[in-house]
């Protein structure tokens, strides 16, 4: 059994604030669904619809809402039949959307949804994946998702490209894309995936709201932690309006890997790194306490918290098969900690006051995934871990209004 102790430089959490942002009036993380990881090829309107509905009926989208965050339904790729209409913006594939895009985003907005789309920095067509290439006709495209009804553009594959005898790199796309967006008639979120030919860098929040920060995360444990020392990687560049992405989540994905620890710790980590948090399940198929965690008012809380910091990574131990990892978030009343156990034997985790910028600060501890208080210290705290498992704690500093509740003695279990 081993103890880690998290160290900090409290430094870290003043990030951004010296970073330009796009200035398209977003100044949250986005928060969504989009069915790529389930589905893949397999998109059309009656998927999304039925998830939309999903959504709606089944408490997610009130959950989120109850904290002041909008749901984004992303209608993913896939969905055009790699044509193009006069102005060089690609069609709908009529099979697939037999009655084209804009109803489908009607009737995600009469649910009080919001409507995302993807499309790429290639050529219409150019490989099996560009089936709504938009090279060459940038604006038009962005005015044609704006035409739509679109709220938020997924803008992947975009890397260097030759357009009439110019080759744009990957920043210069962005920049084009930014332009467009900033233009158009409707406010739209924008997200770039440039990290096969340009990584993420102090120029990245200048045109987009949030950025990819590795390649196609899959549903294995280890490929999920290594997604969360990406983002970690480039946390720096962390601004309001501006926030890193560590891919899609991957619970409950077509073929599944992650135990239901693990998903949990994927939830938990994602949620207090705090970029944006997509589902990418069937939705509708959800199990019981897959649906728990995305009705999770406490988590949803954290990852809207209005200070906008992200999560960083203050601690890591190797140990046996793998990393104790400590990451600290700073939230409206106090501090927001995920203690993760990445090794393949349980381990006791202590998260110290000193550590986290609370020092000798007496501090109410939540476990907000089993909505438990579990504590009152002015010093330290320890979660026991199973393997692959995470603790995810609040320590409220500011609680003079609030009612002290009864405490459980002992450690979090991860259930």
């Amino acid at each position: 059994m081993t103890i880690l102790r998290i160290s900090v430089c409290v430094l870290v959490f003043l990030i951004g604030n010296s970073v330009l942002a796009l200035t398209n009036g977003f100044n949250s993380p986005a928060v969504g669904w989009n069915p790529y990881y389930y589905w893949f090829s397999v998109n059309n309107a009656t998927l999304i619809t039925n998830g939309s509905r999903f959504v709606h009926t089944n408490g997610v989208q009130d959950t989120w809402a109850s904290v002041g965050a909008d749901f984004y339904i992303n209608i993913g790729a896939h969905w055009s039949d790699k044509t193009t209409n006069s102005l060089g913006a690609p069609n709908p594939d009529a099979t697939k959307f037999p009655d084209g895009i804009g109803p489908l985003v009607t009737y995600i907005h009469s649910l009080g949804l919001k409507a995302g789309i993807a499309c790429q920095g290639e050529k219409i067509g150019s490989d099996t994946e560009y089936d709504e290439g938009i090279a060459g006709y940038w604006t038009n495209s962005v005015n044609q998702f704006a035409a739509w009804g679109i709220d938020y553009i997924n803008f992947d594959f975009c890397n260097g490209v030759t357009v009439n005898g110019h080759t744009y790199t990957a920043q210069e796309q962005a920049a084009v894309m930014a332009g467009a967006v900033l233009q158009a008639s409707r406010p739209m979120r924008l997200e770039i995936v440039t990290i096969v030919s340009s990584v993420p860098g102090a120029w990245t929040p200048g045109v987009a709201n949030s950025a990819r920060v590795s390649l196609d995360t899959d549903a294995t444990f280890a490929n999920v932690l290594s997604r969360a020392d990406a983002y970690n990687t480039y946390v720096g560049i962390t601004t309001n309006g501006y926030w890193n992405d560590a891919d899609d989540l991957q619970i409950a994905v077509l073929n599944p890997q992650l135990t239901a620890t693990q998903d949990i710790t994927q939830y938990g980590l994602w949620i207090v790194q705090g970029g944006p948090l997509m589902w990418s399940n069937s939705m509708t198929n959800m199990s019981a306490w897959t649906l728990a965690l995305a009705l999770n008012t406490e988590l949803a809380a954290i990852h809207q918290d209005k200070v906008y910091r992200p999560g960083t990574r203050i601690s890591r131990i190797i140990g046996t098969g793998g990393n104790m990892d400590g990451y600290a978030k700073p939230i409206t009343n106090g501090m927001a900690v995920a203690l993760v156990n990445g090794t393949a034997v349980s381990t006791n985790i202590t998260v110290n006051w000193d550590d986290v910028g609370l020092k000798d600060k007496p501090a109410q501890i939540r476990d907000v995934v089993n909505h438990a208080y579990v504590g009152f210290s002015s010093s330290s705290y320890t979660a026991s871990l199973p393997s692959g498992g995470i603790a995810v704690l609040t320590l409220v500093t500011n609680f003079s209004s609030m009612t002290v509740g009864t405490f459980n003695a002992g450690t979090v279990n991860i259930r």
